[in-house]
């Protein structure tokens, strides 16, 4: 027999494997790219003149249900300690660093779907 709906087929542990591979696969994406930016810095600065890394995520954000942004913000976290730490940062350092990237891109998020007429 056919079911309606081929999602509702899916086992819950199918779909928690899903979820955490997803989200696993974005966190790496987020340490290769703020590893590139954190290359192109002059001199051992830590200012980069092209940060692709809160671009991601906030794009994925805007594209997020309420419910799923916790979890793409966590992933995106680690990938940013993760960089931050490869980048020879003390361990606080990174961790605030990568809060810092993660509240400028939940913010500019938060922003522009308050700009908008409607919200998805």
């Amino acid at each position: 027999m056919k079911t309606i709906d081929p999602i509702a087929s899916r086992s819950p542990v199918a779909e928690r494997v899903r979820w955490v591979l997803t989200r696993a696969a974005f966190a790496v994406l987020i340490f290769l790219l703020a590893a590139g930016g954190l290359a192109l810095s002059r001199n051992g600065a830590s200012i980069s003149p092209l940060w692709l890394a809160n671009g991601v995520l906030a794009v994925v954000l805007l594209h997020s249900t309420r419910r799923t942004v916790l979890g793409w913000i966590v992933a995106a976290l680690l990938g940013f300690i993760s960089a931050n730490l490869a980048g020879h940062f003390q361990y606080v350092g990174a961790v605030v660093l990568a809060l810092i990237n993660c509240a400028e891109a939940a913010g500019g998020t938060w922003l522009v779907l308050r700009w908008q007429k409607t919200v998805p």
